[in-house]
């Protein structure tokens, strides 16, 4: 006899939904094969569901907000687990996905505020975006060898998630995938990474050290981002430019290693990384863009090399703590308010050969707070040459080196 609670598609294959959402429990018959989209979305008082061997598919949205239930067994007939199966099953605690699973859709477990613990089998190929989006009890996580993609937003404020055991060999680590996991201690990117996408770890405030393999060419806008525990971190020798505020705001970064395959380091990469006390800078490097450095409010001195053309708005500024710079004849342009607020800055060191060149741009407002106190050493020879720029001769003081 067939419950009249469901409803059934006419060949009885598809569980296509209940007529009583206060259903506490239920068995579902042998017959069904699919268990349909929403077929149990918002029965908020369901805690138990018998699932039997019949089934291979998970629709979408199948048991959305089913807030009661706290676990469910998976037979190892299911093949699919769709989108947003499980979506904001609140009290769901754990669940066991068979050996028969190969893919588990988009936010599958999103908002399932209460799941501590979940093991991914050997036989699940690909996981969806935001899978386990905002799961804030998740402390752990195994990654199998046999998944071959990581959706965006995976671990997307896992907020409790300390390690995870990155066994698969994926091409990249997706955007927002530890998005705020600010409990997420130290992580090991594997060697087949090609690229970390954007806002990877952001404000992952735990994360202590990094090391960015040479497999690795692209790292996105923000990628570490606030990650305000990190202290050293090594790049790839691939990586050919430092993306926007990739570090903003790393306050505890002691030690950068750059490669020499670097050609420009981006708008606010090492903002606010107010613990970094000196960087070299390799001569691959060709431009230093708009608030590069901007409030690194430890950092002494800075040798800018002889291949860089450009330094951006407002780059060193703020860097309270800067004594010395050292600017080469490769620079072409200084912008805005480049060494505005650098109070401690007393020397500044100008290799350049010919300032009155009309190719090259030096604002009046690229070394502001300096013309005082700072002490402008240029090249034998060429000092008529400063004291007759409209940049230059601001400065009081200029010697020849």
């Amino acid at each position: 006899m067939v419950n009249p609670d469901i409803r059934l598609s006419l060949d009885g294959k598809i569980l296509r939904g209940v007529n009583n959402k206060k259903i506490l429990s239920i068995n579902i018959p042998n017959s069904v094969t699919t268990i349909g989209h929403g077929a149990f979305e918002g029965c908020s008082e369901l805690q138990h569901v018998d699932i039997p061997n019949s089934v291979t598919t998970i629709k979408y949205s199948a048991f959305r907000d089913c807030t009661s239930i706290q676990s469910i067994e998976i037979p190892n007939t299911i093949v699919s687990i769709e989108d947003a199966a499980f979506f904001g099953c609140t009290s769901l605690k754990f669940i066991d996905i068979p050996n028969s699973v190969k893919t588990i859709g988009n936010a599958a477990f999103a908002l399932c505020t209460a799941l501590e613990s979940i093991i991914l089998p050997n036989s699940v190929i690909a996981i969806g975006s935001g899978i386990f989006h905002s799961c804030s009890a998740l402390r752990n996580i195994a990654l199998p060898k046999s998944i071959a993609s990581i959706g965006e937003g995976a671990f997307y404020r896992c907020i409790s998630l300390q390690t995870v055991e990155f066994q698969c060999s994926v091409a990249s680590i997706t955007s927002e995938m530890f998005y705020c996991c600010e409990n997420l201690q130290s992580f090991v990117i594997p060697d087949s990474v090609i690229s970390i996408g954007y806002q990877s770890f952001f404000g992952c405030k735990s994360l202590s050290s990094i090391v960015i393999p040479n497999s690795v060419s692209l790292i996105g806008v923000e990628a570490f981002e606030g990650c305000s525990a990190l202290k050293s971190v090594s790049i790839s020798k691939f990586v050919k430019s430092i993306s926007k505020e990739v570090f903003k705001e790393c306050s505890s970064l002691e030690h950068v290693i750059l490669p020499n395959s670097l050609i420009s380091i981006e708008e606010g990469a090492f903002m606010c990384c107010t613990a970094l006390k000196s960087i070299d800078i390799p001569d691959s490097v060709d431009s230093i863009n708009d608030r590069a450095f901007q409030e690194c409010t430890a950092l002494q001195t800075i040798v800018i090399p002889n291949s860089v053309k450009t330094i951006g708005h407002g780059t060193f500024a703020e860097c309270k703590s800067l004594q010395s710079v050292y600017i080469p004849d490769s620079v072409f342009i200084i912008g805005e308010d480049a060494f505005y607020g650098c109070n401690s800055l007393s020397k500044v060191h100008c290799n350049i050969k010919n300032p009155i060149d009309s190719n090259r741009v030096y604002l009046d407002s690229s070394f502001n707070c300096l013309y005082d106190n700072a002490v402008l050493f240029v090249p034998s020879g060429s000092r008529s040459e400063f004291r007759h720029h409209k940049t230059f001769q601001k400065f009081k003081h200029i010697e020849a080196m």
